[in-house]
């Protein structure tokens, strides 16, 4: 049963031009020597199909998301739950006490997903505006050590 999980199966409905056959036996034949170095890179070339398809738009966009729901969402849903006074039989258990934030966290991401929020974005806009400030910055110092060292 467990040999039937992969790419084909109906439990993990996975693209098939996102399935690689044992990613890890390709890193570690890209690795040809032992050393740390060596393994880092093997490390890398297996996640980098991952991260390769995240354009800098959809990163920003992503991170904007992510701040959005911990920090504007999440503590509104998080106050919402607090001030609920259930009845005996219909209190929350320890349980659902316990796993109450990590409920909160994932529906305040859904939220943000799910509607185009002016504020996420703003802040995506910002990110990106930073990130290309200090790309350029990277680069006129890059230039700088360039022309000192010719």
């Amino acid at each position: 049963m467990v040999g039937d999980i992969g790419a084909n199966s109906s439990l993990f409905p996975i693209p098939a031009s996102d399935v690689r056959e044992r990613p890890w036996e390709d890193a570690a034949r890209s690795s040809s020597s032992g050393t740390i170095q060596g393994s880092a890179s093997a490390f890398a070339s297996f996640l980098s199909p991952t991260q390769e398809r995240q354009t800098p738009e959809e990163a920003a966009r992503r991170a904007a998301e992510e701040f959005v729901s911990i920090s504007m969402v999440q503590p509104i849903l998080s106050s919402l739950r607090e001030t609920e006074d259930a009845a005996a039989p219909f209190a929350p258990g320890d349980a659902e006490r316990r796993f109450r934030p990590m409920l909160d966290a994932e529906i305040a991401r859904r939220i943000v997903q799910r509607e185009d929020y002016a504020l996420v974005n703003e802040v995506a806009r910002r990110m990106l505006e930073r990130m290309g400030g200090a790309a350029e910055a990277q680069a006129g110092q890059a230039g700088k050590e360039l022309d000192r060292h010719a």
